[in-house]
């Protein structure tokens, strides 16, 4: 799973919004409800080396994504200080 989004509540706990893996759906308990297709809003838990997701929403599209990252302040790991709009990154491509 690549990170798209991110922003830590505490120093174990993120909240992040990406694209799951079937398995990681299978994991939390999901797949049923939302099949393996999709951006995810959730919360990540690691503790003891474990980690666990709790899946807050679905999100409809990659720009929902990007809207809702930027009103959650979120970061994009691959892009640093501020992350670009999918606009910027073709251009700089």
């Amino acid at each position: 799973m690549e990170l798209y989004y991110t922003g830590a509540i505490t120093n174990s706990i993120s909240i992040c919004i990406s694209t799951l893996t079937d398995e990681q759906l299978y994991d939390c308990g999901a797949y049923e409800k939302f099949g393996g297709i999709g951006y995810f809003l959730y919360e990540r838990h690691i503790l003891d080396g474990e980690e666990e997701i709790e899946i807050l929403a679905r999100l409809s599209s990659d720009e929902a994504a990007e809207t809702l990252a930027r009103l959650l302040k979120l970061e994009d790991p691959r892009f640093s200080p501020a992350f670009p709009r999918r606009a910027d990154r073709r251009q700089s491509r």
